[in-house]
Protein backbone atom coordinates (compact mmCIF):
# COMPACT_ATOMS: atom_id res chain seq x y z
CA UNK A 1 0.00 0.00 0.00
CA UNK A 2 1.35 3.43 -0.89
CA UNK A 3 1.81 6.13 1.70
CA UNK A 4 2.66 3.80 4.55
CA UNK A 5 5.25 4.56 7.17
CA UNK A 6 8.76 3.94 5.86
CA UNK A 7 7.85 4.27 2.18
CA UNK A 8 10.36 6.15 0.04
CA UNK A 9 9.34 8.02 -3.09
CA UNK A 10 11.78 9.04 -5.79
CA UNK A 11 10.83 11.00 -8.91
CA UNK A 12 12.70 11.77 -12.10
CA UNK A 13 11.95 13.88 -15.15
CA UNK A 14 13.43 12.09 -18.17
CA UNK A 15 14.69 15.07 -20.17
CA UNK A 16 15.26 13.20 -23.44
CA UNK A 17 12.43 10.70 -23.02
CA UNK A 18 10.89 11.02 -26.47
CA UNK A 19 14.27 10.49 -28.12
CA UNK A 20 14.52 7.13 -26.30
CA UNK A 21 11.45 5.71 -28.03
CA UNK A 22 11.88 2.90 -30.51
CA UNK A 23 12.33 3.76 -34.17
CA UNK A 24 9.33 3.89 -36.49
CA UNK A 25 8.31 0.53 -37.93
CA UNK A 26 8.25 -0.39 -41.59
CA UNK A 27 4.44 -0.34 -41.58
CA UNK A 28 4.23 3.21 -40.18
CA UNK A 29 3.89 6.40 -42.21
CA UNK A 30 7.21 8.01 -43.16
CA UNK A 31 7.90 11.38 -41.51
CA UNK A 32 10.19 14.13 -42.79
CA UNK A 33 11.60 17.46 -41.61
CA UNK A 34 12.99 20.24 -43.76
CA UNK A 35 15.98 22.50 -43.20
CA UNK A 36 16.90 25.71 -44.98
CA UNK A 37 20.44 26.76 -44.03
CA UNK A 38 19.88 30.44 -44.86
CA UNK A 39 17.40 32.62 -46.71
CA UNK A 40 17.37 31.75 -50.38
CA UNK A 41 19.20 28.46 -49.86
CA UNK A 42 17.88 25.19 -51.17
CA UNK A 43 15.66 23.22 -48.78
CA UNK A 44 16.97 19.88 -47.57
CA UNK A 45 14.59 17.13 -46.44
CA UNK A 46 15.47 14.47 -43.89
CA UNK A 47 13.51 11.34 -42.99
CA UNK A 48 13.03 10.87 -39.25
CA UNK A 49 13.96 7.46 -37.88
CA UNK A 50 11.95 7.93 -34.68
CA UNK A 51 9.87 10.45 -32.75
CA UNK A 52 11.10 13.85 -31.60
CA UNK A 53 9.65 16.49 -29.29
CA UNK A 54 6.79 18.40 -30.85
CA UNK A 55 5.31 15.49 -32.77
CA UNK A 56 1.86 14.37 -31.72
CA UNK A 57 2.93 10.72 -31.89
CA UNK A 58 6.03 11.17 -29.69
CA UNK A 59 4.42 10.72 -26.23
CA UNK A 60 2.64 7.52 -27.30
CA UNK A 61 5.83 6.07 -28.83
CA UNK A 62 7.77 6.84 -25.63
CA UNK A 63 5.04 5.30 -23.46
CA UNK A 64 4.91 2.13 -25.58
CA UNK A 65 8.70 1.73 -25.40
CA UNK A 66 8.80 2.34 -21.63
CA UNK A 67 5.82 0.07 -20.95
CA UNK A 68 7.33 -2.79 -22.95
CA UNK A 69 10.64 -2.43 -21.09
CA UNK A 70 9.00 -2.33 -17.63
CA UNK A 71 6.80 -5.38 -18.29
CA UNK A 72 8.98 -7.58 -20.52
CA UNK A 73 12.45 -6.89 -19.18
CA UNK A 74 12.01 -5.61 -15.63
CA UNK A 75 9.15 -7.90 -14.57
CA UNK A 76 6.59 -5.25 -13.57
CA UNK A 77 2.86 -5.87 -13.83
CA UNK A 78 0.69 -3.17 -15.37
CA UNK A 79 -2.29 -2.10 -13.28
CA UNK A 80 -5.72 -3.07 -14.61
CA UNK A 81 -7.31 0.12 -13.22
CA UNK A 82 -4.69 2.65 -14.36
CA UNK A 83 -2.37 1.75 -17.23
CA UNK A 84 0.23 4.28 -16.05
CA UNK A 85 0.85 2.38 -12.79
CA UNK A 86 3.20 -0.62 -12.63
CA UNK A 87 3.84 -2.94 -9.68
CA UNK A 88 6.73 -5.38 -9.17
CA UNK A 89 5.55 -8.53 -7.35
CA UNK A 90 8.97 -9.43 -5.88
CA UNK A 91 10.41 -6.06 -4.86
CA UNK A 92 6.99 -4.46 -4.18
CA UNK A 93 8.15 -1.31 -6.00
CA UNK A 94 5.47 0.79 -7.66
CA UNK A 95 6.21 2.96 -10.70
CA UNK A 96 3.86 5.73 -11.83
CA UNK A 97 4.36 7.23 -15.32
CA UNK A 98 3.15 10.74 -16.21
CA UNK A 99 4.27 11.70 -19.75
CA UNK A 100 8.09 11.84 -19.26
CA UNK A 101 7.99 11.95 -15.46
CA UNK A 102 8.48 8.78 -13.39
CA UNK A 103 7.81 8.27 -9.67
CA UNK A 104 8.88 5.13 -7.80
CA UNK A 105 7.67 4.00 -4.37
CA UNK A 106 10.07 1.65 -2.63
Amino acid sequence: MLGGEGDVMSCIDVSVAFLQAEEYGEDEMKRYVSLTAYRGARKHYFQLLGPTYGQRSAPRAWYNTLSKWLVDEMGYIQSQNDTCVYYHPDTRHTVVVWVDFLCVWI
